[in-house]
């Protein structure tokens, strides 16, 4: 498996668990909520495309 289907792979899965956490949220007391998770998946999704980008950059540039 190289780096970009790896990339890809767990863009998927932070995607899924950022859904499940979303889903998991209580809105009625959004005091009592864990924001954290939230945050942690969408900067590993951030820094997931800008590794894909990269990848694609350096494929082009072969």
């Amino acid at each position: 498996m190289n780096k970009q289907k790896l990339a890809y792979l767990l863009l998927v899965a932070s995607l899924i668990l950022l859904i499940i956490n979303i889903y998991s949220l209580d809105f009625d007391n959004l005091r009592n909520g864990n924001y954290w998770g939230i945050v942690s998946n969408l900067l590993l999704m951030f820094g997931m495309i800008i590794n894909i980008r990269d990848f694609k950059k350096l494929e082009k540039n072969k």
